[in-house]
């Protein structure tokens, strides 16, 4: 009969090792001579057996202690070229921070009670979470190719002091093995104060005040409550302290930041990590808290959580161009879409008829043309509920009414507001600007397309593109302060669809990353490549003139433009957006193509609302042409990664964009 003792049962219970576990090992296990006792030499077996490994006393009859082998976790080869093309590359991302995509902070507790031995598979507490954080956080990313090559890591270790381990390495191979090795000599000791790893972080993300289109997170991994002592009399506590830190990260950063806090211990307190993020989302950013206990399983599960997390926000603003407005989210409840809005009443609508004027962006004279009301309008009123919102604007339902506060007539309006408080209305109108200019060069383009289509077609039927007009209303609120909205016609929501994203998306064609190799992605960053292949699987931004999915031109074919009509519908914005770029002798792209297909006119008419126009001529970190979703070369880049020449383009006699 196997016997435990009561350090056996501690020991077992401590690491998670079942009784039937044991009495595995005893039976089917193999065993090897222990190390006697120290005090009185008796002689010890031990069994190892499906990675545990089991202490006895001479008979095998009476348990010792019991154990988990350590997960052993092998470094990845590297030639001595890859290991300076990782230099090469750190390097280069140092001295110009603005070609980062991402920049993850890793704040690791490292306190004396890291050194627990209760995680299956680890000696310690520390070596499962560096263990994972390689694996699932590095590695992971690696090999599912969701990097862009201008993504890296900073590390910091928290004891009493904030210990900065290593600071902007890219997400690389090496990397990978600088993780490994540095855990196999970093020991847990002291005590582990939060406020001091906090003011590290915050001056480790200094260098991406600039880069709005880099992607923040601060992940935060602890199995306890904080050390941190405040001064007696201090009107201050530990939780307000970090607040305060969190709050003046998320006012710097915003929406781009997301602070990920992982509680990895079993039944104890992380009310801290809780508030922490709680906290971090009230200010303005992404807050997710984790529970892990202390399971190695849980832990690769919460980190990989994470890392989605900061591959969405990535892939955010490379595709919208921008970080959106660091500040605080307004808070506006949402309601269902109303089809049918005949009276207005004071519980549901917001309504303004005192300094109401309309105003019409003039690109002539680079100004808003203001006009006055004309009858029978006397106000607009909008509801206090929005019905959709993207990345930067809330939409909600509008319509203009008489001095009888009567509804006019059946066309119905949307209203467009920044998800933003803004201190300065000017900065608001800015916002409505670039919106405006931005449609009305589309709209410029469209009306160009149609014609060309037209007479290269042949076909008088051919569907047209149009955007909708758009204009701002003006009033004075409540509080007597001018104020602007977005306005433009409203589309029909139950056919509302995207055609095209500014990211290279295509309805019905995921957007898929691809796997660029090293010499592509030191190409794009101006990087002399050292020989040698490289094992790095990273992805980054392709430079125009690389391989592209893109038919080969069909200037001369001959193709019938009935069949054409017959065929997709869908088939007209793809080709719209790559005819915008060679009519512009290259300089403009047109996408993010949104709206609704009119079918009850002749001929059917697109009408779109929220483009994004891509221009060539930004420069790195300059200010982008048209705005926001102006991504420049990178966003063609992308419209070309995945599309497919069809046969309007070949109506139209468009090459592709190698030739």
């Amino acid at each position: 009969m196997l016997i435990s003792c009561v350090h056996g049962r501690d020991r077992r219970h401590l690491r998670q090792i079942g009784k039937r576990d044991l009495v595995a090992a005893v039976r089917f296990g193999t065993k090897t001579p222990g190390m006697p006792c120290r005090r009185t030499g008796a002689t010890r077996w031990k069994y190892t057996f499906a990675n545990i490994v089991y202490i006895t006393d001479a008979t095998s009859t009476r348990e010792i202690t019991s154990y988990v082998l350590p997960l052993s976790i092998a470094p990845v080869p590297l030639s001595q070229s890859d290991t300076l093309n990782h230099l090469l590359l750190k390097v280069r991302l140092s001295d110009d921070p603005s070609l980062c995509s991402s920049h993850t902070v890793l704040v690791v507790d490292m306190s004396g009670s890291m050194r627990t031995s209760d995680v299956d598979s680890f000696k310690t507490r520390a070596d499962a979470v560096y263990a994972t954080l390689a694996l699932d956080f590095i590695g992971a990313q690696l090999d599912q190719a969701m990097l862009r090559g201008t993504d890296v890591v900073s590390l910091i270790e928290m004891r009493q002091d904030a210990t900065i381990v290593f600071e902007r390495e890219p997400i690389t191979n090496h990397l990978f093995n600088m993780l490994l090795d540095h855990s196999t000599h970093s020991n847990p000791y002291s005590h582990g104060n939060y406020i001091n790893a906090f003011r590290a972080a915050q001056s480790l993300f200094e260098e991406d005040m600039c880069n709005d289109t880099c992607a923040l997170m601060l992940l935060f991994l602890s199995d306890g409550k904080p050390s941190d002592s405040i001064a007696r009399g201090s009107n201050s506590s530990v939780q307000s302290m970090i607040d305060i830190e969190i709050k003046s990260m998320a006012l710097d950063f915003g929406t781009r930041l997301t602070v990920g806090t992982i509680g990895f211990a079993k039944d104890e307190d992380f009310s801290v990590l809780n508030e922490m993020a709680k906290t971090a989302t009230g200010a303005g950013c992404n807050g997710i808290f984790l529970k892990s206990d202390s399971c190695a399983v849980a832990l690769s599960k919460s980190i990989s959580r994470l890392t989605s997390s900061l591959s969405v926000t990535r892939t955010r603003l490379s595709s919208l161009g921008h970080a959106g407005f660091r500040g605080q989210l307004r808070e506006v409840e949402k309601e269902s879409f109303e089809k049918d809005l005949d009276q207005l009443s004071s519980s549901g609508w917001n309504v303004y008829k005192r300094g109401v004027q309309k105003c019409c962006w003039n690109p002539m004279i680079g100004d808003w043309d203001y006009f006055d009301l004309k009858e029978p309008v006397a106000g607009f009123a909008v509801r206090k509920k929005s019905f959709g919102e993207g990345a930067e604007r809330i939409v909600f339902q509008l319509v203009d009414f008489n001095k009888d506060h009567h509804i006019l007539g059946k066309n119905r309006w949307v209203a467009k507001d920044s998800r933003f408080v803004h201190d300065d209305e000017s900065k608001k109108m800015e916002f409505h600007q670039v919106f405006c200019e931005t449609q009305m060069k589309a709209g410029d383009l469209a009306k160009a397309f149609n014609v060309e289509l037209a007479t290269r077609g042949g076909c008088k039927v051919f569907p047209r593109i149009r955007f909708l007009d758009c204009f701002v209303y003006v009033f004075l609120d409540e509080d007597d302060i001018e104020s602007g909205l977005l306005v433009e016609k409203m589309l029909d929501q139950t056919k509302y669809k995207k055609w095209n994203g500014n990211d290279g998306s295509v309805d019905g064609l995921a957007h898929l990353p691809e796997t660029v190799n090293l010499e592509e992605l030191f190409d794009n960053l101006k990087i002399t490549h050292v020989g040698g292949g490289s094992s790095e699987r990273n992805s980054a931004p392709r430079a125009l003139g690389s391989t592209m999915r893109i038919t080969d031109r069909f200037a001369s074919a001959a193709v019938n433009p009935s069949s054409i009509m017959a065929r997709n519908y869908a088939d007209f914005p793809q080709a719209f957006s790559h005819w915008t770029y060679f009519h512009s002798k290259r300089q403009f792209l047109v996408c993010d193509l949104q709206g609704c297909l009119d079918m009850n006119v002749i001929p059917p008419v697109f009408e779109f609302t929220d483009p994004a126009i891509h221009f060539s001529g930004n420069s790195k970190g300059g200010k982008r042409k048209f705005g926001r979703t102006d991504r420049g070369k990178y966003g063609i880049a992308d419209f070309f990664k995945t599309h497919k020449c069809n046969d309007i383009c070949r109506v139209l006699g468009l090459p592709s964009d190698n030739d």
